[in-house]
């Protein structure tokens, strides 16, 4: 655990924190940047890695299961209120972890390629839910990630496709515990492509006109904390990220963010 020095006696404290889970990705790293400019701000990492950016860095214990990330990291979280007297609440609280794997079917590595996904993005986001219901505060909100890629038949990525389905329901389900702070709002985002070094890896070293930097979805997180969520944005959406590419040279790719309308549909017709 690493934390930063006390401050002056003069100066007043952070009023506001974010914590986030996957402190060390590309996300992770662009949020950290991007709330810890404001002096209204402290930012807390929890990763396998330190992240310098944050005044707080929890480093797992390296091939930490997700019921040790849980255990360790609440030890952490324990240890750091005992030495400040002061309780550890955060009025955002996101998931940066997630990954890409590509299998069918027919290949071996299909099993591989599901629990990567299963390991990165759902069991990560089941030990931030465990967090967030004792850190995160009334009012809060928490954040997850899935894919559009779950909405599409994607018969070369079964993986990647099952395991953001299984975190847009999830959301809905964590949304609806009891045992989340009162007014806590729960969100999923849902990119096309997250701009981050491992997908350019995967894709020749460039991004496509599509993928949404993460400079873009801070933006975002940052917005709705500063300025007031928007009323459509109810506890349990799903958040279509979109890019509309620039009509004229020298205008900037704008950036929409949508809920997903999800209603239950049954046909009326009997099988």
């Amino acid at each position: 655990f690493r934390a930063a020095p006390r401050m002056a006696a003069a100066d007043a404290p952070p009023s506001r924190a974010a914590f986030v889970f996957g402190g060390g990705s590309d996300l992770g790293s662009a949020m950290a940047e991007k709330f810890q400019a404001s002096k209204d701000w402290a930012t807390t990492s929890v990763d396998f890695f330190d992240n310098p950016l944050c005044v707080e860095s929890i480093c797992l214990p390296p091939g930490a299961p997700p019921r040790a990330q849980l255990m360790f990291t609440q030890r952490m979280l324990a240890k750091q209120e005992a030495q400040a007297e002061t309780p550890h609440m955060y009025d955002l609280m996101v998931n940066a972890n997630m990954s890409f794997s590509t299998a069918s079917i027919e290949e071996d590595e299909i099993f591989e390629s599901v629990d990567q996904i299963f390991h990165t993005s759902v069991e990560s986001s089941l030990v931030l839910a465990k967090i967030a219901a004792t850190n995160l505060k009334p009012g809060g909100l928490l954040v997850f990630f899935g894919s559009m890629a779950a909405f599409a038949n994607s018969p070369a990525s079964i993986g990647y496709s099952i395991g953001n389905a299984a975190m847009h329901q999830f959301t809905r389900c964590v949304a609806m515990d009891p045992s989340l702070p009162e007014g806590a709002t729960v969100v999923c985002l849902v990119p096309e492509v997250l701009d981050t070094r491992a997908n350019r890896d995967l894709n020749g070293g460039k991004a496509e006109e599509n993928w949404i930097p993460c400079a873009a979805v801070v933006d975002k997180l940052w917005e709705w904390m500063e300025r007031g969520r928007p009323d459509l944005l109810k506890t349990g959406s799903l958040v279509a990220i979109s890019a509309k590419k620039a009509a004229k040279e020298g205008e900037e790719t704008r950036y929409s963010f949508r809920p997903i309308d999800t209603p239950l549909f049954v046909a009326p017709k009997k099988l």
